[in-house]
């Protein structure tokens, strides 16, 4: 039996997180004579899922989210494929109750997290897996119909809790004041042309890594570094390592702009980026 929760990493906060696990039965990978890749299907409660995507990413990658090195959608029966190059990947499938490709997941959605990650991949070798899903904050949708709530009668006096909060941090209505001292942050307010303030967008700060300019392929990394803004267009990432960042303001994360998408970049100097550090 295994389980894996699609909020990982956790942040611990003063605030207590009540989290389910769906533990179900993996089989191990299955390794045949081939082309060098990975396949596989993804299953929701036992039935192919369709109509989901499914993502690839180097093990050395660490954070496995967004776009990653390749992401491929489900056919019909829940079936993909990956041609890659010998090494260690992990594999992680999602499917969407609403209609956007990237930020992340909401209630309901499903996250697909196989035991068996991650996955080898040897040359003419082809490493077929089985891929279980679960379901984000939904823990009834996921159980059968009749079946007894896993809480019990404790459920009554546990506290609400939800975990959205865990990834993106919306900041209160007085934006950057308040804020706690001792902690390196990137604050700020987001506005339009016009001098409206923005809400609801998401702000990614990415670290240069030695880039001294702005590249548009950045948007398309992953950053542990997001916020969301405000209904006056503040936010606040909190916190945030010493060092140069590329600053994005976007409606969507981890591909490129597109029309009508409201998009901007941090406009203080000609290459969008900001030096933080601490003191």
């Amino acid at each position: 039996m295994f389980s894996y929760h699609g909020i990982n990493p956790i942040n611990i906060t003063d605030q207590p997180h009540w989290m389910p696990f769906f533990a179900v039965d993996t089989p191990p990978v299955r390794f045949e004579p081939g082309t060098t890749g990975i396949s596989g299907t993804v299953y929701y409660k036992g039935t192919a899922l369709a109509g989901g995507t499914v993502s690839v990413y180097p093990l050395s990658d660490k954070q496995f989210r967004g776009m990653g090195l390749f992401t491929n959608s489900l056919d019909d029966k829940g079936r993909f494929y990956f041609d890659l190059e010998p090494g260690l990947y992990v594999v992680v499938a999602r499917q969407r109750q609403q209609d956007s490709a990237m930020g992340p997941l909401g209630p309901k959605d499903l996250f697909c997290y196989p035991a068996t990650n991650p996955i080898p991949v040897e040359v003419n070798i082809v490493s077929d897996v089985h891929i279980n899903c679960y379901p984000r904050n939904d823990l009834e949708g996921f159980l059968n119909q009749g079946a007894v709530d896993p809480r019990g009668r404790k459920k009554e006096g546990r506290m609400a809790v939800s975990l959205a909060d865990t990834e993106i941090n919306i900041v209160p209505e007085q934006g950057v004041r308040g804020l706690e001292t001792g902690v390196t942050s990137i604050s700020g307010r987001v506005l339009d042309l016009e001098g409206n303030p923005q809400a609801g967008l998401y702000v990614a700060a990415y670290p240069a890594n030695g880039n001294s300019l702005f590249q548009m392929h950045i948007l398309r990394l992953i950053t542990q570094y997001i916020a969301k803004t405000d209904d006056n267009g503040h936010f606040s990432i909190v916190p945030v390592d010493n060092g140069m960042y590329y600053l994005v303001a976007r409606e969507i994360l981890g591909q490129a702009p597109d029309y009508p998408e409201r998009y901007g970049l941090y406009e203080g100097n000609a290459n969008h980026s900001i030096e933080v550090s601490s003191g």
